[in-house]
């Protein structure tokens, strides 16, 4: 992934530091990523409770 887009991890980086004001290692990356990922299929597990939950209500 480094050798193909290096560019791209460069401007990742920029944007972070621009955004958290200060150098940003590959670590707080990993850690914003791990969160989100993390976010994305906590809140995909509660819509489908909700819509099990609705199914069920509904029948």
């Amino acid at each position: 992934m480094r050798e193909r887009y290096p560019w791209q991890l460069r401007k990742i980086r920029e944007d972070a530091a621009a955004m958290f004001g200060g150098r940003v290692t590959s670590r707080d990356i990993f850690m914003q990523a791990t969160g989100l990922t993390v976010g994305f299929f906590a809140g995909a597990a509660c819509a489908a409770l909700l819509f099990i939950a609705l199914m069920w209500v509904e029948s």
